[in-house]
């Protein structure tokens, strides 16, 4: 993957590899979360170049409150100190992702629905660190008012440069039955087949919705625009090919070629 990433100019994303739980909450695997710290920066570097840095997919934590989006002050701060930690192990040129939902139960001044789940004034200390918000949503009147909340909730009340922060787009779908249950998740690759060269403002594919081109045309714009990081779809093998691409859309919408 390095080899191929390479030869077309572009940069590879590691994944941390470290129990993020247990660093967090378990005072006893100190000594290991100290030693991974430690030296995953010289085995990142030692790999040469095209690695751009390391991403944490950690959806919270895996309790019934982490599960429902309740992150306490003290976890949000120890989790980013893991992410400052393995930055200023890697140093200068690299930089620390973490996947964030920007959902659940609030706690101390927070609104319902807004619970930071990293810590502001960390991030703030360095820049190196940014946040993908996984805002995965099929809105019916093919609108991109959720993302547009999701970006500014995250800058304006979880308190994040606007410079941190990667807008999520999904290309996977939410298929529903009854009372809105998740019953399965069609990614674009499958679900696009039923729907070949769709309409550019089409959102409802086979009954299911989906992130249109145009929507992924308007958040790249409104990302360009505003000044945020920019886009984190997910993922690059959910999408379609030729004339059902979503995200040669969301490109143009950056202001980047499709080529």
């Amino acid at each position: 993957m390095l080899s191929a990433a390479r030869a077309h100019n572009r940069t590879l994303t590691l994944g941390p590899g470290i129990n993020v739980w247990g660093c967090v909450h378990n005072a006893s695997l100190a000594a290991y979360c100290k030693k991974y710290t430690a030296t995953v920066g010289a085995a990142v570097r030692s790999l040469g170049p095209g690695i751009a840095g390391v991403e944490f997919d950690y959806e919270c934590p895996p309790t019934a409150a982490g599960h429902a989006g309740i992150v306490s002050k003290a976890e949000a701060r120890a989790f980013t100190q893991l992410l400052d930690g393995v930055q200023r192990s890697m140093g200068s040129g690299y930089t620390v992702g973490a996947d964030v939902g920007p959902w659940g139960v609030s706690h101390g001044s927070y609104p319902l629905g807004l619970t930071p789940w990293v810590d502001k004034d960390l991030m703030a200390l360095n820049p190196a660190l940014f946040v993908n918000t996984m805002s995965y949503h099929a809105p019916k009147d093919c609108g991109i008012a959720p993302w547009q909340k999701d970006a500014l909730d995250i800058h304006n009340l979880w308190g994040l440069s606007k410079s941190q922060i990667n807008i999520g787009i999904n290309y996977f779908s939410f298929n529903l039955s009854g009372f809105e249950k998740i019953v399965g998740e069609p990614t674009w690759h499958t679900l696009g087949e039923h729907c070949p060269n769709v309409d550019e403002g089409t959102c409802i594919c086979d009954g299911i919705g989906f992130v249109s081109k145009n929507q992924n045309y308007e958040i790249g714009k409104f990302v360009r625009e505003h000044g945020f990081r920019g886009l984190f779809p997910w993922a690059a093998n959910y999408d379609a090919f030729a004339n059902n691409s979503l995200i040669a859309y969301a490109g143009r919408g950056l202001g980047i070629s499709d080529t």
